[in-house]
């Protein structure tokens, strides 16, 4: 008898990432897909895994798509209609491009929703190439063409209407609330959700902060919001760390830097992390649920051990992101702006894109 008999092989279950003793696939899998395994986001046996995508397309995208009609057509109409009724009250005709794009953006959100009510194999097939050029170019295409002309700043500005237009036109509320309005399998949402937020912060970001460094009457209202927010970052930093206080980075304000290191580290944190974070969630939780409630102990066999995620979990998960977060501020800072060491900022490198 062998000395190694009845020990797994690691090697047999490499991608699984869950339990040894994990059957390892017949069919040879692209590298993505052993990560998605190791990650709780891919079963092994790939009729289980087709079953399963076609199951939550039709419970719950469908749905989602149905439901939200009223959001995704009625949008891009009142973006429409405001442009008119400036046209009436001030009588400038609006600009070709945005009145282009959003007419576009309608006829194109409505590929969705036919599908979404057609179903059937051919919808089902056709959904995700809709959505993906839908969540990867129509919508952002659309909100960085429009967005500024849509949505303007009022002249005499307070907090209210500075919070609300900076959070509008920066796109963190677009790249924060797509991937639930517009959902689709996390192997296609995060990538998908990388390349959207590096158009925000490459294009729409530089082109907020244009406007903010343009208009002296809201300097104010952001030079409060960026020092209150560093200050609570530096705050969980230095618990992480058990340092002192540290008082650096005062002294002196870049506005360009300093107004794209905010939205850049807005969008990574609440456009980014935290969307794909909630999904990943969902989406694992609804394996797990899949396994044990739709299939037979004949098909979980094979599938290694899956288990809901427990609250203790979750609530360890979210500390972690606020610990992210401030790492993510406190890291980003030094892209942006350069401390020397007397306590002086100057703009850096990165902060010139745009």
């Amino acid at each position: 008898m062998s000395d190694l008999e009845g020990v797994p092989d690691p090697q047999k279950n490499f991608g699984s990432g869950r339990a040894w003793g994990a059957a390892k696939p017949k069919e040879r899998r692209w590298p993505m897909g052993y990560a998605l395994c190791s990650a709780g986001l891919s079963f092994e046996s790939a009729e289980l895994e087709k079953r399963y995508c076609e199951g939550r397309a039709e419970s719950l995208f469908f749905f989602v798509d149905r439901m939200s009609v009223v959001m995704r057509l009625g949008v891009p109409t009142f973006a429409i209609a405001r442009q008119m009724r400036r046209w009436r009250e001030e009588g400038h005709p609006p600009r070709a491009m945005p009145m282009a794009a959003m007419l576009i953006a309608v006829a194109l959100l409505a590929v969705p929703l036919a599908l979404a009510y057609g179903r059937g194999r051919w919808a089902m097939r056709m959904r995700a190439p809709a959505m993906i050029v839908t969540r990867g170019g129509v919508v952002p295409l659309a909100f960085i063409t429009c967005v500024m002309d849509i949505i303007q700043l009022s002249k005499l500005p307070n907090w209210a209407s500075y919070l609300q237009w900076s959070l509008l036109c920066c796109g963190i509320f677009m790249t924060a609330n797509t991937p639930f309005l517009m959902p689709l399998h996390f192997k296609h949402h995060l990538p998908l959700q990388l390349f959207v937020v590096s158009v925000m912060i490459c294009y729409q970001v530089p082109n907020l902060c244009h406007v903010v460094e343009s208009r002296q009457d809201i300097h104010g209202f952001f030079k409060a919001t960026w020092q209150a927010v560093s200050a609570r970052a530096r705050d969980i930093v230095n618990i992480m760390f058990l340092s002192g206080p540290r008082t650096w980075g005062q002294a002196e304000l870049e506005l360009g830097a300093k107004c794209q290191h905010m939205y850049t580290s807005l969008h990574l944190v609440f456009g980014l992390v935290v969307p794909t974070y909630i999904w990943w969630l969902w989406e694992y939780q609804s394996r797990v649920f899949f396994l044990s409630k739709r299939c037979s102990r004949e098909e979980r066999r094979g599938e290694g051990e899956w288990a809901q995620l427990s609250l203790t979990s979750i609530a360890s998960h979210v500390v972690i992101l606020v610990l992210f977060s401030a790492v993510c501020w406190e890291g980003l800072l030094g892209l942006f702006v350069d401390v020397d060491e007397g306590g002086v900022e100057r703009r850096g490198a990165v902060g010139a894109i745009g």
